[in-house]
């Protein structure tokens, strides 16, 4: 799948941009206009992850308040997920996921939900209604984005 996108009506320094597979699905699911923009620029200019990097460091707190940072899973294999209370694919996921840290929970395998873009308030209510059991944590609402 491709997704071609026209920024000629909008005041963007791009013309325009084709995107495949996977990252075109992801975009198109995007919303928030500032947040594409800044995924847009990045995945332009080459900004993005790719397989064998190092992933950036993180220091999330948990539904309890306790605080984890990437280095606290070791030479664990880990599974990231990022989410938003907002996001019906994202809530979608949470029983597979669920199983799959089940499935792993005595392997050196952990599954990481990182919540993104959504109130604390909200997201202590989705993680209680979804019963999320995986690694759940929570990425504050950046001001400055």
């Amino acid at each position: 799948m491709t997704l071609n996108i026209d920024f000629s009506q909008r005041d963007h320094p791009y013309q325009s941009i084709t995107y495949d597979g996977e990252y075109s699905t992801f975009i198109e699911a995007i919303h928030d206009e500032t947040l594409k923009n800044y995924l847009e620029t990045h995945y332009i200019n080459n900004e993005i992850l790719k397989q064998g990097d190092d992933a950036p460091g993180f220091y999330l707190k948990n539904i309890d308040n306790e605080y984890f940072s990437l280095a606290d899973f070791g030479e664990n294999i880990i599974y990231i997920s990022f989410w938003s209370t907002g996001c019906k694919p994202c809530l979608r996921e949470i029983p597979e996921e669920n199983r799959l840290a089940g499935t792993f929970n005595d392997e050196n395998v952990k599954i990481i939900n990182i919540c993104l873009s959504s109130t604390e308030e909200s997201w202590r209510s989705v993680s209680e209604k979804y019963q999320i059991e995986t690694i759940n944590l929570f990425a504050r609402l950046n001001p400055y984005h």
